[in-house]
């Protein structure tokens, strides 16, 4: 953590260890994590804000218009770049990437769609 290696545990392999470094890689706008951007995501963000669906994996990636904060403005920044020809997310943006505002104070649990499996 903060460039600082920990000997993992609860393994049968010594001498491994873990380095952590900076911040998991994610999609901006993939909101439910599928490796897609689409109408899904600003529609499982609205479950989120508004009808008590589950949180986003990766708070970083829906956070759209990347301004520090999950909220209505995102879906709505997605519908107008998906629908309506809006400007793209900020970066990381359509590529799986590292938070270039990593200071934003929100934080990305899982993205493993991102690491995972090629984007589309």
């Amino acid at each position: 953590v903060a460039g600082a290696t920990e000997r993992a545990c609860n393994t049968d392999f010594s001498g491994v260890t873990l380095v952590f470094t900076g911040g998991a890689v994610f999609t901006r706008g993939d909101a439910n994590d599928d490796g897609d951007h689409d109408v899904a995501d600003p529609v499982f963000s609205l479950g989120f804000l508004f009808l008590g669906g589950p949180p986003p994996p990766c708070a970083d990636a829906a956070d759209a218009n990347d301004d520090s904060a999950i909220d209505l403005s995102d879906a709505t920044y997605s519908i107008a770049h998906l629908f309506l020809g809006g400007p793209r997310p900020p970066a990381p943006y359509p590529h799986c990437g590292r938070d270039p505002t990593d200071e934003d104070g929100l934080d990305c649990v899982s993205a493993r769609e991102c690491e995972t499996r090629p984007r589309r």
